[in-house]
């Protein structure tokens, strides 16, 4: 099969054995549309360490083809959260750059006949909801309903985030003063302006993994006494619901898909932007309708 391999530095689209069963919880999964996100692009350039040699990609929607003693129907149309045996989809483990990929069983997620753009975006809205998980546990307020949360960043995760908290009941501001707010783009800037907007007592809910350090302004954390907090992953049950039920509007945060041959093009313009969301498209579906 083809898959798109990084192995001593060097990124190639090239043939690999296909992946067969090995242990009874495994599943074998037909890509059929993976994502490009910024972990994929900084892994590709070393900046953040990989195994090697490694297969890129672990935002993914595809179908069930083979499967060891897990009861997931042949054909399912899934879903994958990449936080696969200790490591993750594309970084440790073998991921969604090609045209199968196995995972174990309890990483799968079953879905409705949904376009496979807005399945391969379970893991971004999962990702979203770790800030829903993070005000449903803090001291600021006792429900998420209500919660008022600042926003300042314009790119395609603010949006997601913003229409994700809508959702789940919070209010969305986009000028501060703020008592709660999320970065999104994992600048220096965006952080700095975030800290100057949030009240005394505020919280910063932190959610990009820039691989390089950044600077802060500790004096205006430690002045205003602000609660600087990461978050991960929410929900992923949360987040097949959400796209199940098609709540969210994702067309506008779709971009355009290319196929696997296509993805020097597709990286390059992946780092060109991030208004919208670039995909690999692996081959048609012939288990559509």
């Amino acid at each position: 099969m083809r898959a798109l391999v990084k192995e001593a530095g060097r990124v190639r689209l090239v043939e690999v054995p296909d992946p067969v069963i090995r242990a009874a919880d495994d599943v074998i999964i037909r890509v059929l549309t993976a994502g490009i996100c910024r972990t994929d692009l900084y892994v590709a350039e070393g900046r953040i360490a990989s195994a090697e040699p490694i297969t890129l990609g672990h935002e993914l929607c595809g179908r069930v083809i083979a499967c060891g003693d897990a009861s997931i129907a042949i054909g399912a149309l899934v879903a994958v959260d990449p936080r696969v045996a200790g490591g993750f989809l594309g970084v440790t483990q073998h991921g969604a750059f090609a045209e199968r990929v196995r995972v174990p069983a309890a990483n799968v997620l079953v879905l409705p006949e949904i376009d496979p753009r807005a399945g391969a975006y379970v893991e971004p809205i999962a990702a979203a909801l770790a800030v829903t998980k993070t005000l449903s546990g803090n001291a600021l307020h006792a429900q998420i309903a209500g919660t008022r949360v600042g926003l300042i960043g314009r790119d395609r995760f603010a949006e997601l985030i913003a229409a994700v908290l809508r959702i789940e009941g919070c209010v969305v501001e986009r000028e501060g003063p703020f008592e709660i707010a999320v970065e999104t783009t994992g600048s220096a800037a965006e952080i700095a302006a975030l800290c100057e907007a949030l009240r005394p007592g505020g919280m910063l809910i932190v959610k990009s993994r820039t691989p390089e350090p950044i600077a802060l302004q500790l004096a205006t954390i430690v002045d205003k006494q602000l609660v600087v907090r990461g978050a991960r992953y929410g929900s992923f049950a949360r987040a097949v619901e959400l796209v199940s039920s098609e709540q969210l509007e994702l067309d506008a945060l779709f971009g355009d898909s290319f196929s696997l041959e296509a993805w020097e093009t597709a990286f390059a313009r992946a780092r060109t932007g991030e208004a919208t969301k670039l995909f690999l498209r692996m081959d048609d579906d012939p288990c559509a309708a």
